[in-house]
């Protein structure tokens, strides 16, 4: 075997035992975030790449808590379109066809005097540092919601539209459509610089 050779072989040599040691560094920190989130199960389906964005048919969430908190998500028929690959952020469209989530809270403790803490809002800034992470615009078409309730456990269907300026949290529009048994509730906001306008319909 010749010089040339056997530096050629030493060179793939390493790079498949460095290729090795990094997918098996990633696969350790996979297990260590899940670990830490609680995540119990995470599967993918139906994942496509295109050069205007992603598709996917079916994510599946399960979480549980040391405490005994559950949440279970399933999400099917997400379409994520973005302005451009080098540029991602904001995207400029999201379609969900079917969202369910099952919430069951962790057991509650001993109750006591300890006054509950008050709602507050997020700060424009930080409304707006999410804001990049949320597509301008959205439609999930069907959410199927199952919660704790003092029956035990509520269902819920609804739909949900946003639309919003993209780099900036503000101006916002949004419409919240809770479909129940027999009535239908909708809940439309928005807002533009200190205003902000939230009715029911």
């Amino acid at each position: 075997m010749t010089k040339r050779r056997q530096l050629l072989l030493g060179m793939l040599s390493g790079v498949l035992l460095l290729t090795l040691g990094l997918g098996a560094y990633g696969y350790y920190q996979w297990q260590q975030f899940k670990q830490a989130q609680g995540i119990v199960a995470l599967d993918l389906d139906g994942l496509r790449l295109s050069w205007k964005g992603l598709q996917l048919d079916r994510i599946k969430l399960s979480r549980q808590s040391s405490a005994g908190e559950r949440l279970d998500l399933a999400v099917d028929g997400v379409r994520l379109k973005l302005n451009a690959w080098w540029r991602p952020l904001p995207a400029d469209s999201l379609y969900i066809e079917h969202v369910r989530l099952q919430w069951q809270p962790a057991p509650e403790p001993h109750a006591d005097d300890t006054p509950d803490e008050p709602l507050t809002l997020p700060a424009r800034e930080q409304l707006e540092r999410w804001a990049v992470w949320i597509p301008r615009t959205g439609h999930i078409a069907s959410i199927d919601l199952a919660l704790p309730c003092l029956k035990g456990t509520c269902t819920e269907q609804a739909e949900l539209h946003w639309r919003h300026a993209g780099a900036q949290a503000l101006p916002l529009e949004a419409s919240l459509h809770l479909l129940g048994n027999e009535d239908r509730l909708a809940l439309q906001a928005s807002a533009a610089g200190e205003q902000a306008i939230l009715q029911f319909v």
